[in-house]
């Protein structure tokens, strides 16, 4: 699970210096080379609000560039990576804002992190007892 995440955050931090050189029009597109993982393209095979919880977490936390980075380029940066498109995201953050604990009878609100907090812990207790 470390090893993705930090794989995942090396990702990030490439896509993040591609972006700037896209949105500078004197870079000729042919010449981007900073994606290090081409012979091993990502994708995000969990649900799209999963990706929009994991994305709206670290907007919060502000785990990105220290929180300057709107809610809607972080979106637009997830979704470009893992090429999947994600309209309407406020309409899904809307809905998980509104999963009341106390209406669904729920600890969290928040599904995705809490089955990766899990099964992180998880692993790492099985290292402990190794």
């Amino acid at each position: 699970m470390i090893a993705f995440l930090n794989h995942l955050i090396r990702h990030i931090e490439v896509e993040i210096e591609c972006t700037k050189f896209r949105n500078d029009e004197k870079v000729n597109q042919d010449n981007l080379n900073l994606n290090v993982y081409k012979d091993t393209p990502l994708s995000w095979t969990a649900s799209k609000r999963a990706l929009l919880e994991l994305i709206y977490a670290l907007y919060l936390t502000m785990s990105i560039n220290h929180g300057k980075i709107s809610l809607k380029e972080l979106v637009g940066f997830f979704s470009h990576t893992f090429h999947i498109p994600l309209p309407g995201y406020h309409t899904a953050l809307k809905k998980m804002t509104d999963r009341t604990p106390q209406k669904i009878q729920l600890l969290s609100r928040s599904f995705f992190l809490n089955e990766v907090v899990i099964k992180f812990n998880s692993k790492l207790e099985l290292l402990d007892e190794n």
